[in-house]
């Protein structure tokens, strides 16, 4: 590896505990970027990889129950807000069987993009069973977080393969990371354009 790759993976570990609180608090607000990042400093070494899958897995379900009672919260407040209707209508475009299948449609909720988030904060303005939303998010979790590392993890050895040049590695991943987030996107267009079609 070219001297650049190298001085950022030592950089890295020495700020080891920096680098794991900014992926816990990401984990809480963000998602796939954050954690296909992580799965890249497994690959280079310069996070432990258990010490990554607990603390990713951790921030992601603790940010599930905070986003959930953010819903309850709502729904206590904001019962009739024009914008929470809104929001209900969106997500029942592409989940139209939430309400009576609350945990597959919480579980898909979490693969699809820009979606997951919503879902959570309607789970719990619809004060979904705790238990029931628990077992669907926590295992959509483990699912979710283990196959985002994975990703991450491909990612920095197929640019790994292609270059040591740290210039040239950061603009491989960034290209892969926005075409899987360009993927994820189209299929949830897709799917939106899918639904608005059955429904017409």
């Amino acid at each position: 590896m070219e001297n650049g790759l190298n001085f950022f993976i030592s950089f890295v570990e020495a700020h080891r505990f920096i680098g794991y609180a900014i992926l816990f608090v990401g984990m809480l607000l963000e998602g796939e970027t954050i954690l296909i990042g992580a799965g890249i400093l497994v690959y280079l070494k310069a996070f432990d990889p258990f010490d990554t899958l607990m603390i990713a897995l951790s921030g992601v379900i603790i940010g599930d129950f905070l986003w959930y009672y953010l819903g309850i919260f709502l729904h206590k407040r904001y019962a009739e807000n024009k914008i929470i209707i809104y929001a209900k209508k969106n997500i029942l475009r592409l989940l139209p069987n939430f309400e009576q299948k609350p945990f597959w449609s919480i579980f898909a909720s979490k693969f699809i993009y820009g979606l997951n988030h919503s879902a959570l904060v309607f789970s719990g303005f619809l004060k979904v069973n705790l238990m029931l939303f628990a077992k669907a998010e926590i295992l959509a979790s483990i699912i979710w977080t283990i196959g985002n590392l994975i990703l991450g993890y491909m990612m920095s050895y197929a640019a790994i393969n292609i270059t040591h040049n740290i210039k040239f590695f950061g603009i491989i991943i960034i290209s892969l990371i926005l075409a899987f987030i360009g993927v994820q996107r189209l299929i949830a267009y897709l799917a939106r354009l899918h639904r608005a079609r059955k429904q017409a």
